[in-house]
């Protein structure tokens, strides 16, 4: 403590930095110069906690949210965000760091992650896929096993499968796709989407299925996309393994399930990530549309040739969320 903290008089210190008290530093005497009659001298620590390790949250017992000494709520109001933003704050698998992007400022979306998934039925949900019977697994949670636990507590246990994680993953995609739908500039001017936010977040496979425009939209502009248009998106929505995101795309890094999709990325082995991706495309080809979902936006606005605009007789080149559509929509 003597080596990395700074000292302070230990005759009258504050009470509240101090790393241990002056009583059981000694009387003062191994310190004194000759002719000088002076109180020792003890570290203190000002700025708050200094980790010597990487700490993690994750299954330890007096930290962990939810757990026997912190509820979610502490968490939050301690650390002033919930324990799963503070997570992939920290731990970005597959999105590029900000120094390996090019040395110019990036300018984050100001909007907020976006909510999380909560059924609202009363019965349980059903399980949307088969993963597990050909034998697919996702790794297990990271488990803490620092040296500065006293008791070793079993690790939590996780009754959830490969199965209920993706059919979770998977709705919670659906919401954060209608979640993060644009609005345009002026806070007079009303939403391009007509979903009201808790529409959003109820948001079923239905909603993709409905080829009537004015159900969800305002205003966009739909395109009849081609096998190809419709690859190429979902390609960006649920990026292979190995894919690097830049630190400059807009939309994907609020959304839950992309952050979920890139740890699965990181750590499951190629063939399950290429299975699930997979089972998801083949589900998601049922849909009547998708957003046109480019490469560094989740939700792109601007006009380009040949996406027609809804409402017939708006702009031909105002803003408005561009959608790709298996056939012409019913208007």
């Amino acid at each position: 403590m003597d080596a990395v903290l700074p000292v302070t008089d230990g005759s009258d210190p504050d009470q509240l930095t101090l790393i241990f008290t002056a009583n059981r530093r000694g009387d003062g005497h191994e310190e004194e110069e000759e002719g000088d009659d002076q109180s020792p001298s003890i570290p203190y620590n000002p700025w708050g906690v200094i980790f010597l390790r990487t700490i993690m949250f994750q299954d330890v017992p007096r930290m962990r949210a939810g757990g026997p000494s912190l509820s979610n709520a502490s968490f939050k109001f301690f650390f002033g965000k919930t324990e799963e933003e503070i997570y992939h704050t920290y731990y970005r698998v597959g999105i590029l760091a900000p120094a390996v992007v090019a040395e110019t400022r990036v300018v984050t979306n100001k909007s907020k992650r976006t909510p999380t998934y909560v059924s609202f039925a009363e019965a349980a949900e059903p399980v949307l896929f088969n993963l597990a019977e050909r034998n697919h697994t996702l790794p297990p949670p990271a488990v803490d096993s620092g040296s500065d636990m006293e008791v070793e507590d079993e690790p939590p246990e996780d009754n959830m499968g490969i199965d209920e994680k993706i059919s979770q993953l998977y709705r919670q995609f659906l919401i954060d796709i209608m979640n993060k739908t644009p609005n345009p500039k002026g806070v007079q001017n009303a939403s391009y989407c007509v979903l009201s936010h808790g529409a959003k977040l109820s948001v079923t496979e239905e909603l993709f299925k409905n080829p009537r425009l004015p159900d969800v939209w305002r205003a966009c502009q739909y395109k009849i996309g081609s096998v190809e248009d419709f690859n190429t998106a979902f390609n960006h929505l649920f990026p292979p393994r190995g894919h690097k995101t830049s630190q400059q795309v807009q939309g994907y890094l609020q959304c839950q399930y992309y952050m979920k999709w890139k740890e699965i990325c990181a750590t499951a082995n190629a063939a399950t990530t290429n299975a699930i991706r997979h089972e998801i495309k083949k589900r998601l080809n049922s849909f009547f549309w998708l957003p046109h979902a480019c490469q560094d936006k989740l939700w792109p606005t601007t006009h380009i040739s040949p996406f027609v605009h809804y409402p017939p007789g708006s702009s031909p080149n105002a803003p408005a969320p561009r959608i790709l559509v298996r056939r012409e929509p019913q208007i």
